[in-house]
Protein backbone atom coordinates (compact mmCIF):
# COMPACT_ATOMS: atom_id res chain seq x y z
CA UNK A 1 0.00 0.00 0.00
CA UNK A 2 1.21 3.54 -0.90
CA UNK A 3 0.65 6.18 1.43
CA UNK A 4 0.00 9.64 0.04
CA UNK A 5 0.65 12.56 1.90
CA UNK A 6 0.26 16.64 2.10
CA UNK A 7 3.04 18.22 0.22
CA UNK A 8 3.35 20.28 2.33
CA UNK A 9 2.92 19.48 5.65
CA UNK A 10 3.51 15.69 5.26
CA UNK A 11 -0.02 14.79 7.08
CA UNK A 12 -0.46 11.21 5.87
CA UNK A 13 -3.86 10.82 4.42
CA UNK A 14 -5.39 7.17 5.61
CA UNK A 15 -8.12 6.96 2.88
CA UNK A 16 -8.30 7.38 -0.34
CA UNK A 17 -11.12 10.40 0.19
CA UNK A 18 -8.36 12.25 3.12
CA UNK A 19 -7.00 14.63 1.07
CA UNK A 20 -9.67 17.04 0.08
CA UNK A 21 -8.15 19.07 -2.74
CA UNK A 22 -5.87 18.99 -4.95
CA UNK A 23 -4.03 21.65 -7.39
CA UNK A 24 -4.73 20.32 -10.86
CA UNK A 25 -2.09 22.83 -12.23
CA UNK A 26 0.67 21.55 -10.17
CA UNK A 27 -0.78 17.75 -9.68
CA UNK A 28 -0.52 17.98 -5.96
CA UNK A 29 -2.98 16.53 -3.70
CA UNK A 30 -3.33 18.66 -0.69
CA UNK A 31 -5.04 18.55 2.78
CA UNK A 32 -7.47 21.11 4.17
CA UNK A 33 -5.36 23.10 6.44
CA UNK A 34 -2.49 24.35 3.47
CA UNK A 35 -5.46 24.64 0.85
CA UNK A 36 -5.74 28.16 2.05
CA UNK A 37 -1.80 28.86 1.06
CA UNK A 38 -2.60 27.25 -2.27
CA UNK A 39 -5.74 29.30 -2.17
CA UNK A 40 -3.38 32.52 -1.70
CA UNK A 41 -1.77 31.99 -4.86
CA UNK A 42 -4.14 31.52 -7.62
CA UNK A 43 -2.20 32.35 -10.03
CA UNK A 44 0.17 29.37 -9.34
CA UNK A 45 -1.76 26.94 -7.88
CA UNK A 46 -5.70 26.12 -8.90
CA UNK A 47 -7.54 24.01 -6.60
CA UNK A 48 -10.49 21.87 -7.21
CA UNK A 49 -11.98 20.05 -4.48
CA UNK A 50 -11.76 16.18 -5.05
CA UNK A 51 -15.32 15.07 -3.72
CA UNK A 52 -17.26 18.29 -4.74
CA UNK A 53 -16.03 19.28 -7.84
CA UNK A 54 -16.24 18.12 -11.40
CA UNK A 55 -12.98 17.15 -13.38
CA UNK A 56 -12.40 17.31 -16.79
CA UNK A 57 -10.47 15.23 -18.53
CA UNK A 58 -7.52 17.32 -18.49
CA UNK A 59 -7.44 18.23 -15.32
CA UNK A 60 -7.57 14.00 -14.25
CA UNK A 61 -4.54 13.14 -16.65
CA UNK A 62 -2.64 16.22 -14.67
CA UNK A 63 -3.76 14.97 -11.39
CA UNK A 64 -2.26 11.49 -12.12
CA UNK A 65 -5.29 8.99 -11.97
Amino acid sequence: MRLLGCVHCNAIFLWLSDPDWASYSLGLFICLNCAGLHRSIPQVSKLKSIQLDEWDDAQVEVRGI
